[in-house]
């Protein structure tokens, strides 16, 4: 993903995502599939890459089916994420 904003540690623009310490969003991250909340085990510039966004997160119980991806971040919302059509 990209456009999560300002970061805890400092990184130079054009600059890859540091490894130790990884630099997190300043701003509060939230992700949901469907309706059910996930929990997110690391959001942060993924280490080595340029101006990515990294977010490991625990998919929910869901029901079976397509469900939605959704990501706020700061209090706004991405576009929300179906899977690709070859997943369905």
């Amino acid at each position: 993903m990209t456009g999560q904003g300002t970061v805890d540690q400092p990184v130079a623009p054009g600059a890859p995502g540091p490894s130790d310490p990884r630099a997190r969003p300043l701003a509060n991250v939230e992700a949901a599939i469907g309706d059910a909340v996930a929990t997110i085990l690391y959001a942060g510039l993924a280490p080595g890459m340029v101006g990515v966004l990294q977010m490991n997160l625990v998919v929910p119980e869901i029901p079976d089916g397509d469900e939605a991806l959704t990501v706020s971040i700061g209090g706004v919302a991405a576009n929300p994420a179906m899977p690709p059509a070859a997943h369905r």
